[in-house]
């Protein structure tokens, strides 16, 4: 999705009472037509551009069997520019890590 001239990533999103974690899910036409049809960006940047602003953020989890997330991003908008930077880090481990558990069967 295209928005403002970028990629439309890791952003919260609606459709119609259906709310969407952009962290996971980032293309509505994945969803069907309907979905698509009722798509709303529920963060809309308002910035105007003859002003400046920054606006950041930081997130991080850790949890059970060493989930650990990371996501950062600051946006930028001024003297005619518009910036987003964003970033994503996981490190799922789980059970048995990435490694192979030495079974046919698959990691569960």
């Amino acid at each position: 999705v295209n928005r403002n001239g970028g990629l439309f990533w890791n952003e919260d999103w609606r459709a119609g009472r259906l709310f969407f974690d952009g962290t996971w899910t980032i293309y509505p036409r994945l969803f069907g037509p309907e979905i698509e049809e009722k798509f709303i960006n529920s963060n809309q940047d308002e910035t105007q551009f003859d002003t400046t602003a920054v606006m950041s953020y930081f997130i991080y989890d850790q949890g059970d069997y060493l989930l650990d997330r990371l996501s950062v991003g600051a946006n930028y908008a001024g003297n005619g520019r518009n910036l987003h930077i964003h970033g994503f880090k996981r490190s799922y481990s789980g059970r048995y890590n990435q490694y192979d558990s030495g079974s046919s069967q698959p990691i569960q």
